[in-house]
């Protein structure tokens, strides 16, 4: 196998045929290794100069791909992360053909353990049942390379049945019985309805999310910076395109009240952020209607998963979610030991100051 890394923005486009298709194969795959998010994201967060795309082929055909970039970290030292960041990526990992994920992670950890960069590999938000995170906790060592793992954050997810009412009986008996009062109550003082976005309306859409997402609190308001705007309406019409984007809105008496931006993979739904109007005139609890909608319409489609990514807001767990930890990975290397000083006897006269 041969290890390249490529730090050439030219990159993109060489790798992109090949990405695509080893992250359609490969089983650690997330919607935010995607060839398409990994590139709308550097475009609008990247720093010029940082990139480092590693790749990993045999025999001419790609294996294995990190797509790092050496950033500063919290405490002011370089560090090789996941391109994706820490702020809207909430699952990172490396590409590897199946099958191979061990040859591919000791591949990279040899490639890293001679590059001239010194700095730490500093790896964020890695599932917990991803097949490369014990891979690189087992063969650091033998690089020259001490690694170090800690329990991150934790992404609450629902195994969905096979019907809605099979998941009303998974619930919590006092959450079931007030889910079900809420939603019988949701017609009966306002008209109620909701949607998903179709690709042609996206842009449009779009505006009524930011809307809803500034109103739910001065937090979120202050998070969707012009930057960061772009990068949303950017990678809503691209996962559109790719039929990733699950883009929901609640009606109440024919206004907006609430939003849902998730993503599908794999037959999952991903819930990736939300806006909310509280204030919407003749209904309560406008953003637990939507997201009952929204699980709703994910058993009907044959979803099996449906995941809340990163936080533990007590209302995902009141929807019967469990926590699935994700783990960060540092890897360093050895320091080199300085051989011990030769001990010399001076002479009585020798003095020194």
């Amino acid at each position: 196998m041969q290890i390249d890394c490529r730090r050439d923005e030219g990159a993109w486009d060489a790798l992109a045929e090949a990405w695509d298709a080893l992250h359609q194969r490969s089983a650690t795959a997330t919607i935010f290794n995607s060839q398409t998010y990994a590139r709308l994201w550097w475009r609008y967060f990247g720093l010029p100069g940082s990139l480092q795309l590693w790749t990993v082929t045999d025999g001419g055909a790609l294996v294995g791909l990190a797509p790092l970039c050496e950033i500063e970290d919290e405490q002011g030292n370089s560090v090789l992360r996941f391109v994706g960041g820490l702020d809207v990526s909430d699952y990172l990992d490396i590409l590897a053909e199946p099958g191979r994920e061990e040859e591919v992670v000791a591949a990279l950890l040899a490639g890293w353990a001679d590059a001239p960069c010194r700095c730490p590999l500093d790896l964020h938000a890695l599932r917990h049942a991803s097949p490369t995170r014990e891979a690189f906790l087992r063969l650091a060592p033998g690089e020259g390379l001490t690694a170090t793992e800690e329990r991150e954050e934790v992404c609450p997810v629902i195994t969905l049945p096979e019907s809605w009412d099979a998941y009303l009986e998974q619930l919590e008996g006092k959450q079931r019985r007030e889910l079900r009062r809420k939603l019988r109550k949701a017609g009966q003082d306002a008209f109620v309805g909701w949607y998903p976005a179709t690709p042609d309306t996206i842009e449009e859409e779009m505006e009524h999310f930011f809307r809803l997402h500034a109103r739910s609190s001065a937090d979120k308001a202050a998070f969707m910076t012009p930057p960061m705007r772009g990068f949303f309406l950017d990678l809503a019409v691209a996962f559109s395109e790719r039929g990733w984007l699950d883009l929901c809105f609640l009606l109440v008496n024919g206004t907006h009240a609430a939003a849902y931006l998730n993503f599908f993979f794999r037959n999952e739904v991903l819930v990736y952020n939300s806006g909310f109007d509280e204030q919407a005139e003749g209904i309560a609890s406008p953003g637990w209607l939507l997201l009952s909608y929204s699980i709703e319409h994910a058993i009907s489609l044959g979803c099996t998963r449906y995941d809340f990514l990163r936080g533990d807001e007590g209302y995902k767990f009141r929807f019967g979610a469990h926590a699935e930890p994700i783990y960060h990975i540092r890897l360093e290397r050895d320091a080199i030991p300085l051989p011990s000083p030769r001990r010399v006897t001076l002479p009585n006269h020798y003095c020194t100051r």
